[in-house]
């Protein structure tokens, strides 16, 4: 089994592609990939409705909007790619 969390965004796409072949040659038949990540939405207006559910939550979980403004810088340094691309 390999798992991976809330790391593969911080790859470029060359270096993703490197990790799932390692992945995948690590893994025997019968294996399991676990991957728990940020992906791109498939739409925009999805992406604006994902954004405002992770603010609410955000919010009414007792973040600052300081944190909430530093969390959102991170996010754009993320290299956020489709589910599709991710199991190709």
């Amino acid at each position: 089994m390999v798992i991976s969390a809330l790391a593969i965004h911080n790859l470029n796409d060359i270096e993703t592609r490197g990790l799932y072949r390692s992945f995948y040659s690590s893994l025997h038949a019968g294996g399991m990939l676990v991957i728990a990540d940020r992906l791109a939405a498939p739409l925009p207006i999805l992406a604006e409705r994902y954004h405002a559910a992770w603010l609410y939550d955000a919010r009414k979980l007792g973040a600052s909007e300081e944190k909430i403004r530093e969390v959102e810088a991170r996010f754009l340094n993320d290299n956020r790619t489709p589910a599709l691309e991710h199991l190709q």
